[in-house]
């Protein structure tokens, strides 16, 4: 006897309102008014567009927007979504409250991706279920997430320094010594001599350490050949600088040189 199989039908929403309404909430029997003004807004407003920004004040339940957002195009759109936090402890406060207080289904990935297990993987790219994450996790040289249709951002003003981490060579002199004496010395010829001075001094002041100055830009494009052959000789695979390097190395004429 054959047997049939069942196809699983998702229930279509008009809107966000209703598939809230539709939700297992425990503790949440209604919108504020604030958020169900923002939500329809962003229907009727913002749905196409690319990149959206809601401001909401901190405990005003910007998580429940964002969060209502991501569920409704996973459902309606069969849209992979990615919701990001600052840290791995907003990531498993989000996740609690997504699962356990507004029926949303959302999988933690924190850690090492080598230790996601086959089943949370399967789920966040079949869109199964929201992916929640940290900053870190997504914005390295090597993410585990590809190419997800939707990112949420929780805390959008903190991501700043995760992102821009990402394209930056940060070269600590005492940490890296052959390496900062090599640009300075590169850069020697455009410095001034008190200024290459207190670069090189063996026992720097509060005044010097706190002094941050910026390389002209027109001298830099001069010499960025010689830059990247120092960088890409020293930056070997063993360097904890390598992965940052990877990223800018074919951009020096765009970079930005702080000292």
């Amino acid at each position: 006897m054959a047997f049939k199989s069942i196809k699983k039908k998702n229930k279509k929403y008009e809107d966000i309102e209703s598939l809230f309404r539709d939700l297992n909430t425990s503790e949440i029997q209604s919108l504020y008014s604030h958020q169900a003004d923002i939500l329809r807004y962003f229907q009727e407003n913002a749905f196409e567009e690319k990149d959206v920004a809601i401001e909401l004040p901190t405990g005003s339940g910007k998580t429940l927007v964002g969060l209502l957002i991501a569920e409704f195009r996973r459902r309606e759109l069969k849209e992979k979504v990615l919701y990001l936090c600052p840290t791995r402890q907003l990531v498993n406060q989000v996740v609690e409250l997504s699962n356990n207080n507004y029926g949303i289904n959302t999988i933690a990935f924190t850690g090492s991706n080598k230790e996601y297990s086959h089943a949370d993987k399967y789920s966040f790219n079949n869109g199964e279920a929201i992916g929640v994450t940290t900053y870190s996790s997504l914005f390295n040289t090597n993410p585990w997430f590809e190419e997800p249709d939707l990112i949420v951002l929780d805390d959008a003003h903190t991501s700043e320094n995760y992102i821009a981490s990402c394209w930056s060579l940060l070269i600590p002199r005492f940490k890296h010594e052959e390496i900062y004496r090599a640009i300075i010395d590169t850069l020697k010829p455009n410095l001034t001599y008190s200024i290459y001075g207190r670069l090189i001094n063996e026992e720097p002041d509060n005044y010097d350490i706190n002094i941050v100055e910026k390389f002209p830009s027109t001298k830099l494009f001069e010499i960025k050949n010689e830059l990247y052959d120092i960088l890409s000789t020293y930056l070997n695979e063993k360097n904890d600088l390598k992965y940052s390097w990877d990223m800018i190395k074919g951009h020096l004429e765009a970079c930005q040189l702080y000292y």
